[in-house]
């Protein structure tokens, strides 16, 4: 993400807020009703990134990350995981569209 276009745009900014932080913030003040899927599934997936192996040993949350995809861990079938995880993504994006389409 453009950190610094979303710091330009924001009216409060903390050091050292991060990109997903900054665009939590721009979405409450620009489109306060529609933030929260967006910034859920993005905050799932940069949890799951860092959480998982091989960026840090897994643990209990990389469980319960799982779980709430509604996999077990070790899932019997990544592609069926990985597939979540991306349509979480597109998901997020086709929302963050539609908030800048109106």
């Amino acid at each position: 993400m453009d950190v610094d276009g979303l710091k330009s745009n924001i009216k409060t900014v903390a050091k050292g807020d991060k990109s997903i932080t900054l665009l939590e913030k721009l979405l409450k003040q620009d489109f306060p009703a529609h933030a929260e899927i967006v910034i859920k599934n993005l905050g799932i997936i940069h949890e799951l990134r860092d959480k998982k192996f091989p960026i840090h040993r897994e643990g209990q949350e990389v469980i319960d990350i799982f779980r709430d995809l509604g996999e077990k861990y070790p899932p019997e079938n990544w592609d069926v995981v990985w597939k979540k995880v991306l349509n979480l993504y597109i998901d997020s994006l086709k929302n963050l569209i539609q908030m800048f389409q109106k």
